[in-house]
């Protein structure tokens, strides 16, 4: 029998279910040191839970995001994170509506924990970064 990775709410999968990737980190890397890494979360099933794409009216229009009540929490998290936990900066971010791209600094010092027990930020209280 393959070996099983336990998922949320009970379900289980089995590694002969997931999907074939590639690696795409550097081997060898340490990338708990200070450094900017662009990170990407989707959404489960890429289903489309953050918001919700409007395009304007006239011939130059561009697209904007109309962002649901839980891309409205990603924001509200972002800014928690920058204000309140001086190891961690989201420099840049961009919401889509079934996944979010970031641009994290981590400014921690090497070999140091960027985040407390149980992934609970570590708190600073230094201001917006």
């Amino acid at each position: 029998m393959p070996p099983r990775i336990g998922g949320s709410r009970g379900s289980e999968y089995f590694m002969n279910d997931l999907p074939n990737r590639k690696p795409n980190r550097l081997k060898d890397y340490d990338y708990s040191q200070n450094n900017a890494y662009f990170v990407t979360i989707c959404t489960k099933d890429r289903h489309g839970l953050l918001g919700r794409i409007i395009v304007g009216g006239g011939f130059h229009a561009t697209p904007d995001i109309e962002l649901s009540e839980i891309g409205k929490e990603i924001v509200r998290t972002i800014e928690y994170i920058n204000i309140n936990d001086y190891n961690v900066c989201i420099d840049e971010y961009v919401i889509m509506p079934n996944h979010v791209h970031l641009i994290v600094f981590l400014t921690g010092g090497h070999g140091n924990p960027v985040t407390g027990g149980h992934g609970n930020p570590v708190t600073g209280g230094h201001g917006n970064v």
